[in-house]
């Protein structure tokens, strides 16, 4: 049998891995910094936890750019549009409405 073609591409699957390690940094800076304030002097946590944040901006909004070149994949499209999305949540990919 041959291998099945991946559903998404290496660089979505890279994006969005790369973009939970750095969320679960963001947690575990976060979780260690002392309390902001307006006299709170910028420390090197600090500046790690914004500079983490624009990181992860950073690595989202590529993502999302990237989806937009790029098709769905087919078993996604297929899924969504039998209706297992629901009316919550449609695909950007699925045409038709229920």
């Amino acid at each position: 049998m041959a291998n099945p073609k991946p559903a998404y591409t290496g660089t979505a699957i890279l994006l969005h891995w790369l973009v939970v390690a750095v969320l679960v940094a963001q947690f575990a800076v976060a979780w260690t910094m002392p309390d902001i304030g307006r006299d709170t002097p910028q420390t090197i946590l600090i500046s790690l936890h914004f500079s983490l944040g624009v990181l992860i901006l950073f690595v989202a909004v590529i993502r999302l750019l990237c989806r937009a070149t790029q098709r769905q994949p087919e078993s996604q499209r297929l899924v969504c549009c039998r209706g297992r999305c629901g009316r919550r949540a449609p695909s950007i990919g699925c045409s038709t409405r229920s």
